[in-house]
């Protein structure tokens, strides 16, 4: 594809942990122009400190150049309608009209950044179903769906998930194009879509091949642990075993386990600080982490 110009609506900011909503936007834009609409609520912070930060672009566009044909634009705040401390009866009683007010705010958003930036003839990238109400508003010629998790999983009230349902299933309806990272996605998109294809997630090869690389340095702080080094290089989340990593490292008591990556997992981690072979070493740069596997 060439010659296009692509607006996306990224569940994640471009700074953020690099995964496939980047490496594909970053290859698109190579031939493309790429509009990457980042959110106005980081689920790493607070949303009080999310308000503070972005409360302004709700009248005024921040388009940030990136490359020579990538753009990073900024969004004001969207209202939590399910990862939220507010309690599950008052936000399933509410998650329905908060999401037909974040659609709302997106579009008129979403118009005024294609004013700003005289976009009148491009393709809707979304990723995820609460902005499936954009498809058909915003005069795109074509709307592509991109399916990479099962969103309605993580909202943990059976009501909101039915409703995140609904809303995936309404959109791969409209979508003139739908990309499902799993076979499993695949599978039950495809009964709502002729047009989906399985597109699995895959790795940038030649980034990671200079792990292989003897000019590549070993970063300092994994360069004189004790072998062998068992690693992992992706976020901490909650659903990761980590009293199965606690065994791993007790199976291992003269090698390291070293975990690379933003801790999200609510505290689950905590069985692993007491444990001396254990090195939680957070997040990396992308560019570092072939000195980290080389190690």
């Amino acid at each position: 594809m060439k010659n296009q110009t692509i607006v996306c609506v990224s569940p994640t900011a471009w700074s953020g942990l690099w995964k496939n909503r980047q490496q594909i936007m970053s290859r698109l834009a190579r031939h493309n122009r790429v509009i990457f609409i980042e959110p106005g609520w980081n689920f790493e912070r607070s949303y009080r400190a999310e308000l503070r930060q972005n409360w302004r672009y709700f009248w005024v566009v921040r388009a940030i150049p990136a490359g020579d044909q990538l753009t990073l634009v900024s969004s004001p705040p969207t209202l939590p309608y399910f990862a939220s401390k507010l309690p599950r009866a008052l936000l399933q009683r509410t998650a329905p009209l908060t999401m037909q007010v974040n659609a709302w705010l997106m579009r008129r958003h979403l118009r005024r950044v294609l004013d700003t930036l005289g976009v009148d003839d491009f393709i809707l990238w979304l990723y995820e179903p609460r902005y499936g109400p954009l498809v058909g508003r915003l005069g795109e010629k074509l709307a592509c769906y991109y399916v990479y998790d099962e969103v309605a999983d993580y909202a943990g009230n059976q009501k909101i998930r039915a409703l995140i349902q609904r809303s995936d299933e309404a959109l791969c309806r409209t979508a003139d194009v739908v990309f499902a990272s799993s076979s499993v996605q695949y599978q039950r998109r495809a009964a709502w879509n002729q047009r989906t294809y399985y597109v699995p997630n895959g790795v940038d090869f030649e980034h990671f091949r200079r792990a292989l690389a003897p000019a590549t340095p070993v970063p300092a702080d994994v360069a004189s642990l004790p072998r062998p080094v068992i690693g992992f290089v992706g976020r901490l989340s909650y659903f990761i075993d980590f009293d199965l990593l606690r065994e791993v490292a007790f199976a291992y008591p003269d090698g390291s386990l070293v975990l690379v990556g933003p801790d999200d997992s609510g505290g689950r981690t905590a069985v692993l600080r007491d444990v001396p072979n254990v090195h939680l070493l957070g997040r990396r740069d992308l560019d570092e982490l072939p000195g980290y596997l080389k190690a």
